[in-house]
């Protein structure tokens, strides 16, 4: 099993054959023991069906280099770390287990295709599922999507899982800081404004939503209960195409 940096396209320019590829891999945390252990994939699909496997030709210094390397215009890159202990796997970025507390991933669901989902499981420390009582807003469950892996889809239309209130999201306020981050393919109408994920009420408001062909991050605070505040709605946003893979 491979831990996977973030996935890369390939814009190629003048005349060569091949080209050198050099990978920090210190961030990582594992115990690289020979050039086997890091792989670079190549692919001409954004799903890496088929990819071209190359093990690292070398590794000194905290640095694993693949030389000689063909790649063509347009070709996807992605590099892989096998796992020392497959059983610490966590969200990129993320330092320790504990930090995890909420993590929802399709994979965990015990599903097949086309299956309603009507409770997710979270893997995060909290433990709190995500629900839809509602049959007719039920996202449904889709085998092999993203990179081989499941995905849940929701219609665009009234699909929508609810985390109930909780003291580490809304009725308390535990951390000084948060961060947040999920995986997507968005559809092909990114005009109308879909909800991705949101949290709070008339007081306070945070929401990630895609509307006019760009992807927003928004909130306000109307309560007087801390430095900065209160502040009126602010969002930030940018721009991204349709039918594509999305990390945020």
């Amino acid at each position: 099993m491979y831990r996977l940096t973030s996935n890369w396209r390939a814009t190629k320019f003048g005349t060569f054959s091949t080209v050198d590829f050099s990978l920090l891999i210190d961030d990582f945390n594992e115990n690289v023991g020979d050039n086997s252990e890091v792989v670079m994939f190549v692919s001409n699909n954004i799903s890496f069906t088929g990819a071209t496997e190359i093990n690292a030709t070398s590794i000194s210094g905290g640095i694993a280099t693949f030389s000689n390397v063909s790649i063509a215009n347009g070709d996807f890159l992605s590099f892989g770390i096998a796992q020392s202990n497959p059983t610490t796997v966590l969200p990129g970025g993320v330092s320790t287990s504990l930090n995890t507390r909420f993590w929802y991933q399709a994979e965990d669901l015990n599903l097949v295709s086309n299956d309603n989902v009507s409770s997710w499981i979270n893997k995060g420390q909290n433990g709190l599922a995500i629900e839809q009582t509602t049959g007719n807003r039920q996202p449904l469950f889709l085998e092999n999507q993203m990179n081989g892996f499941p995905a849940v889809q929701f219609d665009g239309n009234n699909d929508q899982l609810i985390i109930p209130n909780n003291a580490e999201l809304n009725t308390s306020e535990p951390y000084s800081n948060r961060t947040f981050s999920m995986v997507f393919n968005s559809g092909s109408n990114i005009t109308n404004t879909q909800m991705l994920y949101e949290e709070g009420g008339a007081t306070r408001n945070l929401q990630f939503f895609i509307k006019d062909g760009e992807l927003h991050f928004g909130g306000f605070n109307n309560a007087n209960d801390g430095a900065g505040s209160p502040w009126t709605y602010t969002s930030y946003s940018t721009p991204i195409m349709s039918l594509s893979l999305i990390h945020i």
